[in-house]
């Protein structure tokens, strides 16, 4: 009995070692598909050892041909084929009725095509368990944006082994330029803030193995205001809007911005910040497996070696606007109304 133990657990951890020291040196897409080797082994041999050593016969035998049978079919399709269904989730978007008859309206569109006005920046932080033998978690990112609008987001949260964890957080932004409220003796003004973005590209997760082995991806776009009045008068603390998308899906379209709608303090100066945020994490607890998280929104080079990069998913990124690369984030236009009462 020793023999097939020593078996089992000597081919345990060699498929562990392969599968976890492959995303040290490899993108993370070749280390999912070099690792369904491992653990496809794991499979059988485990299989091979319980049967013939525990002489399974009539229907335990054909139990543990069916899981094995499920375990040849379930990690190889884990890995390859995207998982869950896309969801996205529009802001709760409410009209505000003006209970005024005598008020005075001024509204304005900013676009972004030219000149070069918006203040911009990327953020990203990550924590992972790293590489240790038996495990690995990691993440990586990539970051940059312009002064017109346009941006490029990639995050990827791998885990693979046993008991590993992966989550990066990154960040693009741009603040507009100030507006001042002018002070024509009305007791307040009501501030209505909207626009639009275009986003191509994708998000997907995907998760196989024995055990569990899980992650998520979302990319959140958030709309908040800032400004010199005295903060107590606003509500800056909470003058924020978001909008989410999450689950495995494609993007390349037009949407509206999360409506924000605020009473602010005339004879100050205040700016519209807009970002995109972008959640990967992973996890892996069990005898082993691969989770990955992805988001791709620009740097089409090292999108293409994500592991959704499979025939048929996703949908290709469309150059639209033409001018602009595919694959991107891009504010298009930032939309206000001052109402006074």
């Amino acid at each position: 009995m020793l023999k097939p133990l020593l078996l089992l657990c000597g081919g345990y951890v060699a498929s562990l070692l392969v599968m976890t020291t492959a995303p040290v040196f490899l993108d993370g897409a070749t280390a999912s598909l070099v690792s369904i080797g491992p653990l496809l082994f794991d499979v059988v041999l485990a299989a091979y050892l319980v049967v013939h050593y525990l002489g399974l016969r009539g229907l335990f035998r054909l139990a543990a041909y069916f899981f094995t049978f499920l375990g040849l079919v379930s990690i190889p399709s884990g890995i390859l084929s995207p998982v869950g269904p896309g969801q996205s989730y529009p802001s709760n978007v409410t009209s505000y009725v003006n209970p005024f008859t005598n008020n005075s309206t001024i509204s304005w569109i900013n676009n972004f095509d030219t000149p070069c006005v918006l203040v911009h920046g990327q953020t990203s932080t990550s924590q992972s368990t790293g590489y240790y033998g038996l495990g690995y978690g990691g993440t990586s990112t990539r970051l940059g944006s312009n002064c017109h609008g346009l941006a490029q987001l990639t995050a990827q949260a791998y885990s693979s082994g046993l008991g590993s964890k992966a989550t990066v957080q990154s960040s693009v932004w741009f603040i507009d330029q100030p507006f001042y409220v002018p002070d024509h003796g009305q007791k307040t003004t009501r501030l209505e803030i909207g626009g639009s973005v275009f986003i191509s590209g994708w998000l997907a997760r995907q998760n196989a193995g024995i055990g569990t082995y899980n992650g998520g991806t979302t990319l959140e776009i958030m709309l908040k205001l800032m400004g010199n009045a005295p903060c107590d008068s606003y509500g800056c603390y909470n003058s924020y809007a978001t909008r989410y998308f999450t689950g495995t899906q494609s993007m390349s379209s037009e949407y509206d911005l999360p409506h924000l709608g605020i009473y602010v303090t005339p004879s100050y100066t205040y700016n519209v910040i807009v970002s995109f945020n972008v959640t990967s994490n992973t996890i892996g607890i069990g005898a082993g497996g691969i989770a990955t998280s992805d988001a791709c929104f620009g740097y089409s080079n090292y999108c293409a070696a994500t592991p959704t990069n499979v025939p048929g998913f996703p949908a290709s990124c469309m150059p639209n606007p033409s001018r602009f690369q595919s694959c991107e984030l891009l504010l298009t236009a930032v939309a206000y109304t001052l109402t006074d009462f």
